[in-house]
């Protein structure tokens, strides 16, 4: 039974892999943690792009195997 528990977890986590790299082909004007600037002198200050839902699955699914 606790084989069977860890094979569905690394294939659901495996699954949500797959799903976000699928996600990047939807034509999106920013790819995720792209870094872009509001002015172009602006060197050093840089933002990111939000994260989106299947990165912040795949965040809780590894926070919770961590903890």
């Amino acid at each position: 039974m606790k084989f069977v528990a860890h094979a569905v977890s690394f294939t659901i986590f495996l699954g949500l892999l797959v799903l976000n790299a699928s996600d990047r082909f939807e034509g999106v004007k920013n790819l995720p943690n792209e870094t872009i600037t509001d002015h172009p002198r602006q060197v050093f200050r840089v933002k990111t792009t939000q994260f989106s839902w299947t990165e912040l699955l795949i965040m809780k699914w590894v926070l919770g195997k961590a903890w």
